[in-house]
């Protein structure tokens, strides 16, 4: 074997390209040093054309640096797949001397392919470097320039997501600084931006530096980063987030003020942009479920109509009560007498909470109320809300998502469970 490095290279090409598989040109290659420096491009090029760049994989997952711009010279992709029907650890492997692919290792699993669909994220070049902590390896692979070759604006969201949620400041840094996309990757209500995802990992040292580069949540996030960070206590985050100018998503803030009687949120939530007269109803019936008396009246000045109705999930299935229903259905006699006295009309549907609820006191207010003039069915939260956004023609980013339901605390099973079916 040793005669063949006596060969022109012109004719060791000719004879590499008759082999047919992998292992074969390994087994030329690794005949010895002259061999292997000669036909090692060929070895690469012969990965990206029948292996789908699984040695850059391999080379990005165990940090070998020194791979990865002859792998790309030889034209890699950077977007490569680990589904492509190929194990990640099958690939360009490494040693003091040389680096071979051992073709045994590949191999085609069509058992396996849902499975590696699902988890597809999880097994590309970035994020494989990052995950390992490789980080001058994730530097060369961000360095390619060739669009074809570079990885997909997704790849780079979910490996700054990942960044973001463990807290690598040097990995947050390099991604941003090679524009990955702050924005969710779809529309969808679940979908979190990067802004999201630093409120959701306690992030609190990245979000000025996100904000400076004009972050925003996704259209339809919910919860939002500043919802989010109210839900997990982070009241300092959610001001700094108001304050620097980021949108709501939803009426969730509203509602986490109103539950909690919290008149200082709700009056920022205000001057940064929530308007009570067109998102506060929801919030009205949270506050009546929490029985906050002075919240229910305050948000009532505020704007927030009493005469809608919101669905209730209880055990068993849900029904459409009116503010009235609420204060019937949790026993809150003074908000009931409050509603009464600002006009609210209530429905024979509360009626039938109070017996239900053996709430006779509040039968006692409803009877005479009911005799006077029965109510009509009330409208929906959401509905009317609608009806109004359409007649303000709001564009959809002025507008928040309205909450539709409450479900009734009771539902809840001793471990914290929902029990409702």
């Amino acid at each position: 074997m040793h005669q063949l490095d006596q060969l022109p290279l012109e004719v060791l090409f000719l004879i590499t390209s008759y082999l047919a598989f992998q292992g074969d040109i390994n087994a030329l290659v690794r005949s010895n040093r002259t061999l292997y420096h000669a036909l090692r491009g060929a070895l690469y090029k012969y990965n990206v054309q029948h292996n789908h760049s699984s040695a850059l994989l391999h080379a990005s997952k165990h940090g070998h640096t020194h791979l990865i711009k002859p792998l790309l010279d030889a034209g890699a992709s950077v977007r490569a797949l680990e589904t492509q029907n190929f194990p990640v650890k099958s690939s360009l492997s490494a040693n003091a001397n040389f680096h071979v692919v051992n073709d045994s290792q590949f191999g085609y699993f069509p058992e396996k392919d849902k499975l590696r669909e699902k988890n597809k994220e999880r097994h590309y070049a970035l994020l494989l470097a990052a995950q390992g902590g490789h980080f001058t390896t994730l530097e060369a692979l961000l360095s390619e320039p060739c669009p074809d070759q570079a990885c997909t604006t997704t790849q780079l969201r979910v490996v700054l997501h990942w960044a973001i949620r463990s807290h690598k400041d040097q990995y947050v840094a390099l991604l941003l600084d090679n524009d990955a996309p702050l924005d969710p990757a779809s529309n969808g209500k679940e979908e979190l931006s990067a802004l999201g995802v630093a409120v959701e990992a306690h992030y609190k040292a990245i979000v000025p530096r996100l904000i400076e580069l004009g972050a925003q949540p996704g259209l339809h996030e919910i919860p939002g980063p500043i919802e989010c960070a109210l839900r997990m206590e982070q009241r300092e985050i959610a001001k700094f987030l108001l304050e620097g100018g980021i949108r709501q998503t939803s009426d969730l803030g509203l509602i986490h003020a109103a539950e909690n009687n919290d008149n200082t949120l709700l009056q920022l939530l205000i001057d940064t942009g929530a308007d009570i007269q067109m998102y506060g109803h929801a919030a009205l019936f949270y506050a009546i479920k929490s029985g906050q008396y002075n919240m229910v009246e305050a948000l009532i000045d505020r704007g927030a109509n009493p005469h809608l109705s919101l669905t209730l999930i209880e055990h068993g299935g849900s029904r459409c009560l009116g503010t009235t229903g609420f204060a019937v259905w949790f026993h809150h006699l003074d908000i009931l007498k409050l509603l009464l006295a600002k006009g609210v009309q209530p429905e024979i549907e509360d009626l039938c909470v109070a017996k239900e609820k053996s709430f006779e006191q509040a039968k006692t207010l409803l009877l005479p109320a009911l005799t006077d003039a029965p109510g009509e069915r009330k409208e929906d939260v959401a509905d009317y809300v609608n009806r109004q956004e359409s007649a303000r023609e709001l564009a959809p980013e002025n507008t928040l998502e309205v909450t539709r339901s409450l479900l009734d605390p009771d539902v809840y099973d001793e471990h914290g469970n929902c029990a409702h079916q």
